[in-house]
C-alpha cells in the first residue's frame, strides 16, 4: 500500500486548506491524491468501516488540524484555515505530526488530554468530575510512542475507542456552545425526558421567557403533577455560575414550594456557588458543562451510533464440558 502514514496528511492537508477558501473531505482526497501520485489500487483500499483508507486519512486529518485550532470549521464538514494555521505554516515547517502538534498547539494538548471517563458524578449537587478520572488514551505515536507490538490487542482497541470517544466528546462541547440560549433550555428538558426517562408518567413544560421567574422548564414525575421538578439552564461559554444564581434559582422554588432543582450550564460553576448547592435545604443537582456532554454522550442525545464492534472470545467451558 503506497498511502503515506496518517500524520503524514497533515501539513499537505493544512497548505491546501490555506490555498483554498474552503475545503471538505471530498476536495482533499483529489488534492492528496495528486499529491502523493497515489495509484487507482490505493484509492480503491478500504477500512472495516467500509470507507476508503484515503477517506479515512483525510478525514482525520482534517479533524485533528481542526482539534488542534489550525482550521476553522464555518460549516458542517467544510473547513478553511484559522490565523494560527496561516503563522504556522510562515514558519516554513518541514513536517508536522502529532508530537509538534503537542508543543505549538495548547489547544491540541488539551484536546489529547479531554477526560472521557463519565463514571459517577461529583459530590451531591457539584456535577463536577472525580479527580481520577481517566483522560483520553491516544494512539501510539509512530515517532515518540510505544510500538504497536508492546500493546495487547485489547490495549490497542482501547486507545482507539479511547481517541474516537474524546474526539466526538470535544466536537459535542463545541456544538452545544454554538447554540442559542433558548436552544439550548430545550436541549436540557429534551436530555430530562428522552435521555434520563424524567416526566414519563408526567409532563414536561419548557417555561423559558420573560416572567418565568428564573425557571426554564418544569417536570412533573407524575400525572397529577404534585411532584416537581424545577429546571434552569444558564448558557456560559467562559463565564461561571454564581452563588447569586443559585440562591435566585432557589427563591423561585420556594415562591412554588418546590424541592426539587436541576441547575445545568454549560459553563462551569464558582466555588460558592457549589457551596450554597451542597448546603440549602433542598434538593439542587447542579450539572456543569463537562458532565452535560457525558451524559449526552451515554445516553444518545445529540450522537447517533454509527458502528457496532462485535468481539468474541473463545468459550472455555464449551470446551471443558
Amino acid at each position: 500500500m503506497d498511502i503515506p502514514k496518517f500524520q503524514d496528511f497533515y501539513l499537505p492537508m493544512l497548505k491546501f486548506c490555506g490555498s483554498v477558501g474552503l475545503a471538505d473531505c471530498g476536495s482533499g482526497i483529489e488534492a492528496m491524491t495528486e499529491h502523493f501520485s497515489l495509484s487507482a489500487a490505493s484509492l480503491s483500499l478500504h477500512v472495516s468501516s467500509g470507507k476508503t483508507v484515503i477517506r479515512d486519512r483525510v478525514a482525520w486529518a482534517l479533524t485533528y488540524l481542526f482539534q488542534a485550532g489550525l482550521l476553522e470549521r464555518p460549516s458542517r464538514g467544510r473547513y478553511r484555515i484559522s490565523a494560527e494555521g496561516r503563522k504556522l505554516l510562515a514558519g516554513k515547517p518541514e513536517t508536522l505530526n502529532d508530537k509538534i502538534l503537542m508543543e505549538k498547539c495548547p489547544q491540541f494538548r488539551k484536546f489529547k488530554g479531554s477526560k472521557i471517563n463519565s463514571g459517577a458524578a461529583g459530590r451531591a449537587g457539584g456535577g463536577q468530575r472525580p479527580e481520577s478520572a481517566a483522560s483520553a488514551p491516544s494512539p501510539p505515536d509512530p515517532d515518540t510512542g510505544p510500538a504497536g507490538d508492546e500493546l495487547t490487542p485489547d490495549e490497542m482497541l482501547d486507545r482507539s475507542t479511547g481517541q474516537l470517544e474524546a474526539t466526538v466528546l470535544a466536537d459535542l462541547k463545541r456544538q452545544i456552545l454554538e447554540l442559542t440560549p433558548r436552544a439550548f433550555e430545550k436541549l436540557i428538558l429534551r436530555l430530562m425526558t428522552d435521555g434520563l426517562k424524567y416526566s414519563s408518567r408526567g409532563l414536561a413544560i419548557h417555561t423559558g421567557k420573560p416572567g418565568d421567574g428564573g425557571v426554564d422548564g418544569i417536570i412533573t414525575e407524575d400525572a397529577l403533577g404534585l411532584d416537581s421538578i424545577y429546571l434552569q439552564a444558564k448558557h456560559y461559554a467562559n463565564s461561571q455560575v454564581s452563588s447569586t444564581d443559585i440562591q435566585a434559582f432557589a427563591g423561585a422554588m420556594d415562591l412554588k414550594s418546590v424541592t426539587k432543582g436541576v441547575f445545568v450550564t454549560s459553563g462551569s460553576f464558582s466555588k460558592a456557588a457549589l457551596y450554597f448547592a451542597d448546603r440549602v435545604p433542598k434538593h439542587i443537582r447542579l450539572i456543569s458543562g463537562d458532565e452535560l456532554v457525558d451524559l449526552m454522550y451515554r445516553h444518545g442525545i445529540g450522537v447517533r451510533t454509527v458502528r457496532t464492534l462485535e468481539i468474541k472470545r473463545v468459550d472455555h467451558e464449551f470446551f471443558g464440558e
